[in-house]
């Protein structure tokens, strides 16, 4: 639903700035979950602790740490963290306005490859630190981390990144916004106003963002957005940070199954299909929402992505502001089989979801290894099983279509059908007769003319484990469809 245009002007126009956002130093977790996540993220530091060395393995996760250290601030812990930000400092790129990689920090010392994410993540987060934690800062460091701002907000604004980048853009509106009112430059200033007010009307054209429903980067949403809420110094970006913060927690609590800790499909970036497998930063939001272990889509392990986890200083420092309606849908499954609908810039995307069983669909023209076009998800005892099809698959247009995922060749392609699926005690001869007699599961596969099994193989995968790799070859205007079935009935 788009907001009225009368408040896209009214917040243009809106004056007031928030420009002393300093405040007491929020206090240490007292849940016991909190607590845990915040502590797991951070070294156990010494005198003889190495912050130049930390920040120089990865500036990012370093740039969390150091604000975590200072929350802390056991005996060495700050020593540690003023170590850590003034290397930060020096591995920032200072190539001058008007080169592309300027104030864009390296990813690590001596990286290969420049990541331009870098000024935001990195930027943001000092940001954090200088409201949260400043006065606990040598005066002199206060200086150079403002002075790499500048450096930040001025790439940021050069390279003014679109709102279909939904992540980046939320976090450089920010930057922007606060280097842009305490350094008194206009040109920031305005530009992040500009942005921040197309980011809101972007999001309100249909309540999603363009980068939809992603396990990892709705966290980095989330992150962003609590920013906007907390720290902005434009009062009317401050709501409107507030206002879709609440509204993206709607819409997870929509797709999210508690019972089954994972959020439903389609994901338009993922790295896992299973929360309980790897680290997913909306997870750590829902744990930290919950406060509670086994309520946690979290892996109870390090599990795979476990890098992510240094992003819990900093979602509890922000902490989660879930409206009262969508806490409850978080810690247990509620509202019984529900079929989904929702409209994004790239697509409609469909989902089915019931106590048992959940599945999504969107046709992705990207091909694209972090796309999952189509997803399911399934209960295996106290275990989940999941199929999905890999982004790299072209020419295809998955939707589910009652309890059915459908999934339609939309044009010539030498490449089959590609699929990953992993369930507990999982087999290739599960998937190759006429009924796929998965662990949990039983699916129908329905081919139209010219559709066939071409392989089926048992991988490792990197980002997955163990799970069965299956190939199906299918012609243009051909269709796939997978029907679930349970104890050998037709879910109807």
């Amino acid at each position: 639903m788009r907001p009225p245009f009368l408040l896209i002007l009214c917040l243009l126009a809106t004056q007031t700035l928030v420009t002393n956002t300093s405040e007491a130093a929020p206090p240490w977790p007292e849940n016991p979950f909190i607590r845990q996540q915040v502590e797991d993220a951070l070294p156990k530091t010494t005198a003889t602790s190495n912050g130049t060395a930390y920040a120089q393995s990865g500036t990012r996760g370093a740039s969390y740490v150091a604000l975590g250290l200072l929350w802390r601030n056991q005996k060495h812990d700050r020593a540690t963290a003023i170590a850590i930000l003034r290397e930060l400092v020096k591995l920032q790129h200072t190539d001058g306005p008007g080169n592309a990689k300027h104030g864009v920090w390296r990813t690590r010392l001596n990286e290969t490859k420049v990541d331009y994410n870098w000024r935001e993540f990195v930027g943001c987060s000092l940001i954090l630190t200088l409201e949260e934690f400043g006065d606990q800062l040598p005066t002199d460091l206060v200086q150079e981390i403002r002075q790499a701002l500048l450096r930040a907000a001025q790439g940021a604004k050069q390279r003014n990144v679109g709102t279909g980048y939904t992540n980046i853009a939320i976090m450089s509106a920010f930057l922007m916004d606060y280097v842009g009112t305490h350094e008194h430059r206009d040109d920031l200033q305005s530009l992040a106003r500009k942005n921040a007010a197309a980011i809101f009307e972007s999001y309100y054209q249909h309540k999603t963002f363009d980068e939809y429903n992603s396990p990892t980067y709705y966290g980095v949403n989330f992150m962003a957005l609590g920013m906007w809420r907390k720290h902005a110094c434009w009062d009317s970006m401050r709501s409107m940070g507030a206002q879709m913060e609440a509204d993206l927690w709607h819409d997870v609590g929509e797709f999210y199954h508690a019972e089954m800790r994972n959020m439903c499909g389609p994901f338009v970036r993922s790295y896992g299909m299973d929360m309980s497998e790897y680290v997913a930063i909306t997870g750590i939001w829902i744990g930290m929402a919950l406060g509670e272990q086994q309520l946690a889509p979290l892996p109870q392990g390090p599990g795979r992505k476990s890098e992510e986890r240094s992003y819990s200083p900093v979602i509890a420092i922000l902490k989660p502001v879930v409206p009262a309606e969508v806490l409850p849908r978080l810690a247990e499954f509620r509202g019984g089989p529900r079929a989904l609908e929702r409209v994004c810039s790239r697509g409609i995307v469909t989902a089915w979801i019931d106590k048992n069983l959940m599945m999504g669909a969107m046709q992705l023209e990207r091909r694209w290894e972090q796309h999952f076009p189509a997803t399911i998800h399934w209960k295996v005892g106290s275990e989940i099983g999941w199929l999905m099809m890999h982004g790299t698959t072209e020419h295809v247009a998955p939707a589910i279509v009652g309890q059915s995922l459908q999934i339609e060749r939309t044009g010539e392609s030498k490449d089959p059908m590609l699929f990953y699926v992993a369930a507990p005690r999982i087999d290739e001869e599960q998937v190759l007769g006429e009924t796929w007699n998965l662990p949990g599961l039983t699916l129908q596969p329905i081919f139209s003319k010219g559709v066939t099994m071409q392989s089926v193989n048992k991988v490792d995968h990197p980002w997955w484990g163990e799970c069965l790799e299956v190939k199906i070859q299918a012609p243009a205007k051909s269709t796939l469809i997978l029907r679930p079935t349970a104890s050998g009935q037709a879910i109807r």
